[in-house]
């Protein structure tokens, strides 16, 4: 099925904007970023953050669903007891990273330290790998991307899918829409590395995850896990560079 999904991808890995289906009022006004230049962004973050503890505390389904999230992380660590704790904290960190995401304006402002390393490492016309974990707001790389665009961006199925009529639906199209822009170069990342292997040869930029399930036992965040070497496998066969960034 991925090779099915994979196949029925553009060899360019550009996609057009995608229209969302209607998904109801309130999710479209959720979606709305103009209005948001009516509120300012601190107080904004922080009744983003007041809102979403108090509904993991009101809402068992939202409670659970947070602690699941948080044990897949501390879970096996020194901090696995403080996982209830640690649930609200979740859940409004999530929320407040979604909150930038609507915001591009803010995302603009969002520091990028070790440029000099960067230049460097374009100048010495070797490819650049940015290997980079699920930490922070999602569309955290965007000014990064800009930096060193074009930049291929391998993805998951989502990126096939159309869609849906939700609240999610409007996320997942602003949040390809601001990679886009920015000069993100999106393909379904099954069938992937030929193209991202021919990109570092000629000196170009790769944005690729590293914190995501493979065979190769890693420590990681204070515990054992099984994660994919693609990065590292791709890094040494292209003579790429490989920069190492959490958000």
């Amino acid at each position: 099925e991925n090779r099915d999904r994979a196949s029925a991808a553009p060899a360019s890995g550009q996609w057009g904007p995608r229209p969302v289906p209607w998904g109801g009022v309130v999710a479209r006004t959720r979606a709305c970023s103009s209005a948001r230049r009516l509120v300012p962004t601190g107080l904004a973050l922080i009744g983003t953050e007041v809102l979403y503890r108090w509904r993991v505390r009101l809402s068992p389904r939202r409670a659970a669903a947070a602690r699941a999230s948080v044990a897949a992380v501390v879970g096996g660590t020194p901090r696995e007891s403080e996982t209830a704790r640690l649930a609200p904290r979740y859940a409004a960190a999530i929320a407040r990273g979604w909150e930038l995401t609507w915001r591009p304006w803010e995302l603009a402002r969002i520091p990028v330290h070790g440029l000099e390393r960067l230049e460097a490492a374009r100048a010495a016309g070797r490819g650049l790998i940015v290997s980079h974990a699920h930490l922070g707001p999602l569309a955290g790389w965007v000014p990064l991307v800009r930096m060193l665009r074009p930049m291929l961006f391998p993805q998951g199925d989502w990126l096939l899918e159309e869609p849906r009529p939700s609240y999610n639906g409007y996320q997942t199209e602003h949040w390809r829409k601001l990679y886009q822009d920015a000069g993100a170069e999106m393909m379904h990342h099954i069938g992937s590395a030929p193209l991202a292997y021919r990109t570092l040869r000629r000196g170009g930029s790769v944005l690729i995850s590293m914190d995501v399930p493979g065979h190769r036992r890693t420590e990681f965040l204070g515990k054992p896990v099984d994660l994919d070497d693609g990065t590292a496998r791709l890094a040494t066969k292209s003579g790429a560079l490989d920069r190492k960034s959490v958000v």
